[in-house]
């Protein structure tokens, strides 16, 4: 987690305030990767994208991590909005 904090600190110049948040669970942490594994441009999140990944990745993903994914990628365009 701490290495994909830094890569927003380098990318945005300062750590958004909804990042600053407790060490995630270790059986959560896999999804924050799998966020940044996704998001590769700063164009919002589709569930098209999501399924796309997916399939080429061969890693199923439950609705529930579906659902936790597009909420980062929310916080993520609302943070880079605001600036």
């Amino acid at each position: 987690l701490r290495e994909h904090l830094e890569q927003v600190a380098k990318v945005s110049g300062f750590i958004p305030p909804e990042l600053q948040t407790p060490e995630l669970p270790e059986g959560l942490a896999y999804l924050w990767g799998t966020f940044f594994q996704i998001r590769r441009t700063p164009d919002p999140l589709t569930y098209t994208e999501l399924r796309n990944w997916s399939l080429m990745t061969k890693q199923e993903l439950e609705p529930l991590e579906v659902e936790t994914i597009m909420r980062l990628d929310s916080i993520a365009n609302k943070v880079r909005n605001d600036d």
